[in-house]
């Protein structure tokens, strides 16, 4: 019998994460929400920076989860389902998935281990917080 190892975002990673997009979002004085999600979808680590509405809570989630469940970063996926709008339908309809930009899948050594979700600012703000974040670890 052979046993299936599974790589994750570790607990001290998610953190981090979370304090690279604060500093990144603090720079660009966005109030946003910041979801990490492990490989499975289920949620890690999450922050509410000051002044951030209540919406960009669950929003920032769905992000994440979207694009650790597609294994897609989730900015251009609107656009790039535009040949097969059932599909797009099919996703949008499902319920915690989300085609905003934001959500930015993490990856070790070519391997999904979780995404991040950033939402409260603009399109362009979320995707550049949640970008900075992944940088920082190299993920």
């Amino acid at each position: 019998m052979s046993a299936l190892t599974k790589r994750s975002v570790s607990h001290t990673t998610a953190l981090a994460l979370l304090d690279a997009a604060a500093g990144r979002a603090a720079e660009l004085a966005a109030p946003v929400a910041i979801a990490i999600v492990d490989e499975s979808a289920v949620l890690k680590a999450f922050l509410r920076t000051d002044h951030a509405n209540l919406l960009p809570v669950q929003v920032a989630q769905a992000k994440a989860r979207t694009a650790v469940s597609i294994g897609f970063d989730t900015g251009g996926l609107y656009d790039a389902l535009d040949a097969d709008p059932t599909l797009r339908s099919g996703l949008i309809a499902q319920p915690g998935i989300t085609l905003m930009g934001g959500g930015l899948v993490l990856r070790s050594d070519g391997e999904v281990i979780g995404a991040i979700g950033v939402s409260g600012g603009s399109t362009d703000q979320d995707i550049d917080i949640a970008e900075a974040a992944r940088t920082a670890l190299g993920l």
